[in-house]
């Protein structure tokens, strides 16, 4: 999850059976914006090799998946 003031929302995911949330919650992104947004799941990408990366089905989860695409 990347966003900011996600203390509510970081949660749920385990709730409904994720192990893990890999979060970044930061003022930066507050706001949606794609460079910064692939830049910070790039990293979390690499870093963490995720068995599974979900993406939302909205206008801007639909911008950003492919931009991660060639990982």
């Amino acid at each position: 999850m990347i966003g900011h003031k996600l203390q509510e929302i970081i949660r749920e995911p385990i709730y409904y059976g994720a192990d893990r949330v890999i979060y970044v919650d930061n003022e930066m992104c507050k706001e949606y914006n794609p460079e910064t947004f692939t830049k910070i799941l790039t990293k979390i990408i690499k870093k963490y090799r995720p068995e599974i990366f979900l993406v939302p089905g909205t206008k801007y989860g639909r911008e950003l998946a492919p931009s991660c695409n060639s990982l």
